[in-house]
């Protein structure tokens, strides 16, 4: 398997040296494609915030397979920790490949103390945190819906038998007595093995779901036949070793094991016999009565078992011993009243064995009768207190109700009396306040009439005014227009003189010019022209004449030579400037000048070789 390839190696170090700076707690690394995970891995995310940012973050993806590398600042187990989340739907050889990428990114991530590997983001904890940094040599893999790796129960050690305190003996049941099967003790319940770090993770899975497995295989197993009577009871050992062993289907219902001794019963040792594999938890079932506990297993034979009447399990009056026969007396003596503690007893395999006393089984029964009857009343009592209850606080809340809507009724009325004459009050000031306005306005408008007929005669006088002014202003332009059309005419016929006097001369054909042509409307190009017969040719400049960059023909094209006041305004603020209008479809153009001079050259120019 190829090894991890860092998209970006630099941000997952910068990201590390920030976790051990303590700037960050956690930095969360995972595949780019969560589909297909393949060997490029990269950064999602690093922050500060501890586990619940980490998770929040993780939780964004939780489809996808990650890998964290957390620092745990507790002051009982402080420390770093790599977390694999690979999610329950994984294949395996993906997560396969998670784990060993995993090791790989650990090679990099040389700070952190362990590994923990987990399915689901609510089995990471704090807790399961701790239990990993506090044993940083072991694999921890916890999944969702199996124990966690490790136990508080595990690492509990007995006290040595001279420092236990010393029990009374249990008292026994007289039905468990007389029973021709023994009952076995529970053997010693063997030490959890402490799963120790594979050499190879593969190993570890295969074993993992061999185990798995077998577990599933063992639990679909019947139990085996119970042993039959064989007539006269075994004897019994004089003492029993204590019992260490807990029943996994009372766990729930008793307090953690204690060693309780069994009383002797027979003079004779007797092996024990084997004890058959217990039932699952799930399907045991514990009915109770007034002094008796009968434990129901599946596929076993019921066994009742007599509790002392100090038990808090099952409430009960005194225990009244039964009366026992003087052979019975004889053989087995019967231990003194002392204080019994209630264990979990092992099942037994002898059939039921009813209470040897009717009179006091009737008794019971009788008393077991009134205490229920007294239950009921009790109960009945509790019942009528309590709708009485419920009436009264009902009756309260109807009152309570009743006096609320006659308030609001009366702030209602009150709120109806004041908005009526406030709506009163204001309707009076309204109408006085129209009153006002009315006049107010009639006597803006007398006044505005009189200004109006003012403005009127004002303004009439300066119409005429400003009509004798426009007169002669136009009187002036036109006279203006006139000399200085004259004007323009003339300096052209005297550059169109000088052209005709002196052909051969290139200062009179050639000069600068700025052009704004139809294909360009926003930008002048500065051209150098020369004029050769009825033809302009136009250059970059004049030392560049080998290649002209526009030539045109001005003979029957050329319409007209307009100035800016003959319907080109736009150029009445660049001085020197002029108009050339063509009689084909090309449009006109807007050139101007150097100087006046340049101008009256050009334009004798194009007047002569157009022939206007």
């Amino acid at each position: 398997m190829a090894a991890a390839h860092m998209a970006d190696p630099g941000a997952v170090m910068s990201a590390y040296d920030s976790v051990l700076r303590g700037d960050a707690d956690w930095l969360l690394v995972g595949y780019n494609d969560p589909t297909n995970p393949g060997d490029d891995v990269a950064v999602y995310a690093y922050g500060p915030g501890g586990l619940p940012e980490l998770k929040r973050r993780m939780l964004q993806d939780p489809d996808r397979i990650l890998i964290a590398f957390i620092r745990e600042d507790a002051p009982n187990h402080p420390g770093a920790l790599l977390v694999n989340y690979i999610p329950p739907n994984t294949s395996p050889s993906h997560r396969a490949r998670a784990l060993v990428h995993s090791r790989r990114l650990g090679a990099m991530l040389q700070a952190h103390q362990t590994t923990l590997t987990v399915d689901s983001l609510s089995v990471l904890t704090t807790t399961a945190i701790a239990r990993a940094l506090a044993a940083p040599d072991e694999t921890h893999v916890i999944e969702l819906g199996q124990p966690e790796p490790t136990s508080s129960y595990d690492n509990i050690t007995p006290p040595p038998m001279s420092a236990q305190k010393q029990i009374d003996p249990m008292r026994r049941s007289f039905s468990t007595q007389r029973s021709r099967s023994p009952s076995p003790p529970y053997p010693p319940r063997s030490p959890s093995p402490v799963r120790k770090r594979s050499a190879s993770m593969f190993s570890s899975l295969l074993s993992k779901r061999r185990s798995k497995r077998h577990g599933r295989r063992s639990e679909e197993l019947p139990p085996p036949t119970p042993p039959k009577d064989k007539g006269t009871p075994p004897a019994r050992a004089n003492s029993v070793a204590p019992l260490q062993y807990y029943p996994a289907h009372a766990a729930e219902r008793y307090s953690p094991p204690v060693e309780q001794y069994f009383a002797p019963m027979q003079t004779s040792p007797s092996p024990p016999p084997s004890l058959p594999p217990k039932a699952r938890e799930s399907t045991d079932r514990l009915s109770y009565s007034s002094d008796e506990v009968i434990v129901d297993h599946p596929m076993r034979t019921p066994t009742m078992l007599e509790l002392p009447r100090e038990s808090t399990a099952i409430p009960s009056t005194s225990f009244v011993p039964p009366q026992r026969s003087s052979s019975l007396a004889n053989r087995v003596a019967s231990p003194p009243p002392v204080a019994h503690r209630v264990v979990p007893l092992p099942e037994k395999w002898s059939s039921v064995v009813v209470a040897p006393d009717p009179a006091e089984r009737a008794r019971r029964r009788i008393e077991a009768q009134r205490q229920r009857d007294r239950e009921a009343a009790e109960a009945l009592r509790l019942e009528e207190e309590h709708q009485q209850r419920i009436k009264a606080e009902r009756e309260a809340r109807r009152r309570e109700e009743l006096e609320e809507e006659a308030r609001r009724r009366a702030s209602i009325e009150n709120e109806i009396r004041r908005a009526t004459s406030e709506r009163r009050r204001r309707e009076q000031l309204e109408r006085e306040e129209e009153e006002r306005r009315a006049r107010e306005i009639a006597e803006r408008k007398r006044l505005a009439r009189l200004r109006r007929q003012e403005e009127h005669r004002r303004l009439e006088q300066w119409r005429a005014q400003q009509a004798q002014a426009a007169e002669e202003a136009k009187r002036q332009e036109a006279q203006a227009r006139r000399s200085h059309d004259m004007e323009r005419k003339r300096k052209i016929e005297q550059a169109e003189a000088k052209v005709k006097t002196a052909a051969a001369s290139d200062a009179l054909v050639t000069g600068w010019v700025t052009l704004q042509t139809p294909e360009y409307p926003l930008a002048w190009r500065r051209r150098y022209y020369k004029v050769i017969g009825d033809t302009v040719f136009l250059y970059r400049n004049p030392k560049d004449m080998a290649q002209h960059l526009d030539q045109v023909e001005l003979r029957g094209k050329l319409r007209a030579l307009k100035e800016w006041n003959e319907g080109y305004e736009e150029l009445e603020s660049i001085p020197h400037s002029f108009a050339i209008e063509f009689t084909d479809e090309r449009g006109p153009w807007s050139a101007f000048a150097d100087n006046e001079e340049e101008k009256y050259k050009l334009l004798g120019l194009l007047h002569h070789a157009a022939g206007l």
